[in-house]
C-alpha cells in the first residue's frame, strides 16, 4: 500500500487497498470497500479520511 498526500489533499499513486473489499465473483464490480481504525490510534487521520476517496477514482 503506497500512497502519499498531494499539496491539494488528493491520494497520489494507485496501490491504495482497504482492509475489506466486498465484490461479485468473475467480474471487476465492487460493492462495498471498508477502511478500519482503531479509536485509540488517531495518527496519520487526514491520510485516512483522504484514503477512501481514492477507492472511487
Amino acid at each position: 500500500m503506497k500512497y502519499a498526500l498531494s499539496e491539494n489533499g488528493d491520494i497520489e499513486g494507485r496501490n491504495v487497498a482497504p482492509d475489506i473489499i466486498v465484490h461479485r465473483r468473475k467480474t471487476n464490480d465492487n460493492l462495498l470497500a471498508i477502511e478500519v481504525k482503531k479509536v485509540s490510534n488517531r495518527e496519520n487521520r487526514f491520510k485516512d479520511e483522504a484514503k477512501p476517496k481514492a477507492f472511487r477514482d
